[in-house]
């Protein structure tokens, strides 16, 4: 991995850009004279089309990934941006391979903050409030777990990339003790595990984005909430607004801070 003096010299590489989020990247670098280059397998995806975008089209990350990793290297000197975990991943495992420069940590970081099972033990040292969790081995252990939480409750996997893509959702919303135990029978592959269902609707769902200098300083933080998402009650936001809540951005940065987190 590279780390030159002169990082605004470099090119930017925006890898996956079939959807909104890589669109706004390409044009925010874009708009600040930044040359880009727009990253993805997929001839037709959104972020081809933007007029600050130069067309780079790379190997499927899910196909070949090996391949994948050969087109990044291709990209030679870039600072990359990956707008999705698995492209992300994948940069992240090869890091010391690449001549990239990586604003986001290696994947002894990354591979920690992205299982849900470390997500939580982390924001139960660093004093972050977290739902009920069980960890079972079975899915009798699961129906038990269900049992001892209340329903309903969420069976959710521990490595929640391939869980995603497998079943087009982040979790399970189970309503009796049997769609428990089929649900973890489905992820158990993905080390599923039970967690109780804090009540509300979609507006009481906050999220804090930021972005950390590698000496920890917090140099960019957003903070705000869910209006509606698809699928209601777990699904992806489709409207929200920016509401600024101190103490979820205060928890949000004292978890990362416990991992080690930049970028």
């Amino acid at each position: 991995m590279r780390r030159p003096s002169a990082e605004h010299e470099l090119p930017a590489a925006v890898v996956d850009v079939g959807w909104v989020n890589g669109l706004a990247a390409i044009r925010s670098l874009g708009r600040a004279g930044i040359r880009v280059l727009a990253v993805d397998h997929r001839p037709s995806a959104l972020g081809f089309r933007s007029r600050y975008a130069e067309r780079f089209v790379s190997a499927d990350p899910h196909a070949d990934p090996t391949g994948f990793v050969a087109s990044i290297r291709a990209l030679g000197e870039v600072v990359v941006f990956p707008t999705h975990d698995e492209q992300l991943n994948l940069i992240a495992q090869h890091l010391g391979e690449l001549e990239v420069l990586a604003p986001f940590p290696g994947w002894d970081v990354l591979e920690r903050v992205q299982s849900k099972r470390a997500q939580l033990d982390e924001a139960v040292a660093a004093g972050v409030d977290v739902p009920r969790t069980h960890y079972p081995s079975t899915a009798q252990e699961a129906r038990a777990a269900a049992e001892d939480i209340g329903l309903p409750v969420l069976v959710k996997p521990e490595h929640p990339v391939g869980f995603k893509l497998r079943f087009r959702r982040q979790a399970f919303r189970c309503q009796s003790l049997d769609e428990v135990e089929e649900s973890y029978k489905r992820a158990e592959e993905f080390s599923p595990m039970v967690q109780e269902l804090v009540p509300g609707g979609d507006d009481t769902l906050y999220t804090v984005g930021s972005y950390v200098a590698r000496d920890g300083r917090p140099l960019g933080v957003f903070s705000g909430r869910k209006l509606r998402q698809v699928p209601p009650g777990i699904g992806t936001c489709r409207v929200g607004e920016a509401v600024w809540v101190q103490d979820a951005v205060d928890a949000a940065l004292r978890l990362l801070a416990g991992f080690g987190y930049f970028g």
